[in-house]
């Protein structure tokens, strides 16, 4: 469940009132658990996340100096920081693959896998020929499609989830940009395949661990 703001802050509150709680699992979204974090805090009440991937939860918004900002935070799965830069590592040794174009959305959580995926390709020695970020909540990105066609990528990285990217794969596809698209466990599931349909065929997911 990912409700609006004001429901998520309400919903935390409500929990972190009532005496009976003392631990949560969740929250799915990342976005969501940055509001939860500090209401559940307040209260001592352990949160343990099977989704979120956003490295901040856990080391503050500077990596050069992580701090943990909540003791009571606790997550399941791998964090975008290593899923991009296990991307990066196996676009750059795997599939040998040397001149990316990088699209992402403009929220924290897609801007710090692509953040990752670039530091480790360019640092093997590839190339991000563009970078295009857009609003999230986009549907239209025949201008982003124009940017990246003008590079000719070897592989399209992805920041973002599967809402987005499976539109974005099937636009690209249709105005000629078959480059194949990566991207992390936000499009590892089944509507992404369902909704870009054939355009999806040959296109790379991560994973945030094994069950």
């Amino acid at each position: 469940d990912r409700p609006a703001g004001g429901r998520v802050l309400e919903r935390a509150q409500a929990l972190a009132a009532d005496p009976s709680v003392i631990g949560v699992v969740g929250t799915y979204n990342s976005g969501v658990a940055a509001v939860v974090q500090p209401v559940l805090a307040s209260a001592g009440i352990v949160m343990i996340s099977p989704g979120n991937t956003n490295p901040t939860l856990t080391l503050g918004p500077d990596p050069s100096h992580p701090v943990r900002p909540f003791s009571n935070y606790f997550r399941l799965v791998v964090p975008d920081s290593i899923q991009g830069s296990e991307l990066g590592d196996y676009a750059f040794n795997v599939l040998n693959v040397r001149k990316v174009a990088v699209v992402s959305e403009d929220k924290a959580v897609s801007l710090a896998l692509v953040d990752a995926f670039t530091d480790k390709f360019t640092g093997l020695g590839g190339t991000v020929a563009t970078r295009q970020v857009f609003p999230d909540g986009t549907s239209d990105f025949t201008g982003v499609i124009n940017e990246v066609k003008k590079v000719s990528p070897e592989l399209i990285v992805f920041g973002g989830e599967y809402a987005t990217a499976a539109p974005f794969r099937m636009q690209a596809t249709t105005q000629g940009l078959t480059a194949p698209l990566m991207g992390s466990d936000g499009i590892k599931d089944q509507a992404y395949i369902t909704v870009a349909g054939p355009a999806s065929n040959g296109d790379y997911a991560s994973s945030v661990g094994a069950p």
